[in-house]
């Protein structure tokens, strides 16, 4: 009975040591793959970081040129706003001309 006996502990420390071992292999898998996954991690905040520094970059540089648009766009208008104002003191002048104050029309037309 005794051999017996000493088989079934020896089946069972083996089993034991190769539960252990298939353990201990799968820890490290898993060790390797946490490790992996935190360097993909790390690569992809870096590229996301990257990209919206250079998105802002975008945008702050579309910004000015959108700024130095209206910037633009309000000079011609005040081009346009004095050219007006000079066309019609023209005319003012030239009507003042042609009809002096007492209302008496100077020139034929």
């Amino acid at each position: 009975m005794m051999p017996y006996t000493i088989e079934i502990i020896a089946a069972i420390d083996m089993l034991i040591v190769i539960l252990f071992a298939v353990f201990l292999k799968m820890a490290r898998d898993t060790k390797n793959q946490n490790e992996t996954l935190k360097r993909e991690l790390e690569d992809f905040k870096k590229d996301h970081i990257r990209s919206f520094a250079m998105l802002s970059d975008r945008v702050s540089k579309q910004y000015l040129t959108i700024k130095e648009f209206e910037q633009q766009i309000e000079l011609k208008n005040k081009e346009v706003v004095f050219q007006t104002n000079a066309r019609i003191n023209q005319l003012e002048s030239k009507i003042y001309k042609d009809f002096d104050m007492y209302r008496q029309q100077g020139r034929q037309y």
